[in-house]
């Protein structure tokens, strides 16, 4: 997608999409921990953040962009650190580096309260994504992510996986594929 920049931080979301992420984190319970999967320059993360001052960010990424990116569309960890320190969400908002699938190894189940996937997009990227945490979203938590439009490999990914785990996907309006999973 297209990259734009809010208070001068550039992301992959359109306004539409910036909205979606507010009101999911808004209704967060105060000390809501948020697991966001894809960082780029820290746009959503922040996002979310400023949405609700009671949520603290585990942001994942490893901040070498995606295959066929150019050098100028990929954010680096000094990028996504700057954009956060400021901002003022230093105190709130903390990169992990590293393999999605791996870092979620590093968290017992039911952690987040909140978990926002919007990393590798290719098909098995997003399986991948899926699997490894589902399972660290605490019960009555938000599950989210990005750039689920028709036909394409998130869409893909995501139907198979609610089928077979018996979950219900919800596509928000007005967003470039945001999308929400909740059990069926």
């Amino acid at each position: 997608g297209e990259v734009i920049a809010i208070d001068g931080v550039r992301g992959h979301l359109t306004h539409g999409d910036a909205g979606a992420l507010c009101g999911l984190s808004a209704g967060l319970p105060k000390g809501a921990l948020i697991a966001e999967v894809g960082s780029y320059a820290g746009l959503s993360a922040i996002t979310m953040a400023a949405a609700n001052p009671g949520v603290r960010v585990l942001a994942h990424d490893t901040w070498t962009g995606n295959p066929g990116w150019r050098v100028e569309e990929t954010a680096t960890k000094s990028e996504f650190a700057s954009n956060v320190e400021r901002l003022g969400f230093a105190d709130v908002i903390r990169g992990v580096e590293g393999d999605s699938v791996e870092s979620a190894r590093l968290y017992p189940p039911g952690k987040f309260q909140m978990i926002f996937i919007d990393g590798d997009h290719s098909l098995d990227g997003v399986r991948r994504d899926l699997q490894a945490w589902w399972h660290l979203l605490s019960p009555g938590g938000v599950f989210a992510g990005h750039d689920c439009v028709a036909g394409h490999d998130v869409d893909l990914a995501t139907r198979v996986f609610c089928k077979e785990m018996n979950l219900k996907r919800v596509v928000l309006p007005f967003t470039h594929g945001i999308f929400r999973l909740t059990p069926a």
